[in-house]
């Protein structure tokens, strides 16, 4: 049974994955940066409506 589990592994997992293990260091420093990337555009949209939120308020209050 966990022979067919691993050869099904093989199968669904891409190729340039199976054949050296640094490319899974690359694919998942690949995916750090796109997470990252996401946070900080995340962030400054955060900014942007809190900036608009500050500008609607009187100067006074």
């Amino acid at each position: 049974m966990a022979s067919w589990l691993h050869d099904c592994g093989k199968i669904t997992t891409p190729e340039g994955v199976v054949k050296k293990a640094t490319k899974l260091e690359a694919i998942y420093n690949r995916i750090h940066e796109v997470r990252i990337r996401f946070k900080l555009l995340k962030r400054e949209e955060e900014i942007t409506k809190l900036k608009s939120l500050v500008q609607a308020y009187p100067v006074g209050w």
